[in-house]
């Protein structure tokens, strides 16, 4: 690979950590971001965020670069393959996180029901809160084996190409 091309594709990959950065930060006003799930509060810094989201956006960028030019590039196959590895590490571990929220109609314990002031249910609070975490749990089993099979596939056509002949080469 040239000295140019390897240039530009980590200038690429800087301008979407950058730019990811820049993003959270504006959406953000304060440095920290808050989360309130009902009686719970998360608190979470923006530089956690930042590079878990810069993972997906660089693997769904590569993802379609790299299928235009046929998967051919190696160095550019590593950082689709090392960038969709690591998102599926992360990913992985929000979908325990999403597991361990609890299922809609669950009630603040201890349960006081029989006080005048009774405490609603979560599915009264919040709207849809329990529609959208049940789609969220239901769709996060699907979105790690649709990662696993860009991973599986990415890394075969990666392999398949690797010691391919210079003219088999794609070399831009």
């Amino acid at each position: 690979m040239k000295p140019k091309q390897l240039i530009i594709e980590l200038a690429i990959i800087v301008m979407i950590v950058t730019a990811t950065w820049f993003t959270i930060k504006l959406s953000t006003s304060e440095t920290l971001l808050d989360i309130q799930l009902h009686d719970t509060y998360f608190v979470i810094e923006r530089s956690t965020i930042t590079l878990p989201v810069s993972l997906l956006l660089i693997t769904l960028i590569y993802l379609i670069k790299e299928g235009f030019a046929g998967y051919k590039r190696r160095f550019q196959n590593l950082v689709l393959v090392t960038a969709n590895f690591l998102s599926l590490i992360w990913l992985y571990h929000l979908s325990v996180f999403i597991k361990l929220l609890p299922q809609p109609g669950w009630t603040i314990y201890p349960p006081l029901s029989a006080l005048p002031n009774a405490v609603p249910r979560i599915d009264d609070q919040a709207g849809g809160y329990p529609l959208i975490i049940n789609s969220i749990k239901h769709l996060m089993p699907i979105v790690l084996i649709v990662f696993m099979l860009i991973l599986v596939a990415s890394s075969f056509l990666t392999g398949k190409n690797w010691n391919a002949k210079p003219h088999e080469q794609n070399i831009n």
